[in-house]
């Protein structure tokens, strides 16, 4: 990823400040990124776009598919939240049917119950996007 970001610039003829200034960024945000810190994707569309309009094809196709990877990556994540939340569902669910019928095991089966509702929370924290949140 560091790597694109530098062929990118260097391919532009830019110190890292003219191209910090460029996209709209800190030098200290172009410098991070090219020691290693991955862009987010918001601005992995802005070094894609910035290549596009700059007549870097090749370098927007890269920032394209390191797009692609991290959308993949974040459904996947998405799809498994709400996997695990269906699974959590059910076994509170179950959990509660069981207390309903045997009200004395309410201090047996409570704290299961406060522990999955705790992870079903987290479940909706990582399904959510930001912004969206409850």
């Amino acid at each position: 990823m560091n790597s694109a970001i530098v062929w990118l610039r260097n391919a532009l003829g830019l110190s890292q400040q003219d191209f910090a200034v460029r996209l709209g960024v800190a030098i200290n945000t172009v410098a991070r990124w090219e020691t290693g810190r991955t862009p987010d994707l918001l601005a992995l569309a802005k070094l894609e776009r910035f290549a596009s309009e700059n007549g870097q094809p090749a370098h927007a196709n890269v920032f394209q598919a390191l797009i692609d990877s991290q959308v993949g990556d974040l459904l996947m994540t998405t799809r498994n939240a709400r996997i695990a939340a269906g699974r959590i569902k059910k076994a509170m669910d179950g959990i509660s049917k069981i207390i309903a019928e045997h009200p004395e095991l309410i201090q047996k089966f409570g704290p299961v119950l406060g522990d999955l509702n705790v992870a079903l929370n987290r479940m909706w924290e990582i399904d959510t996007p930001k912004g969206l949140e409850k």
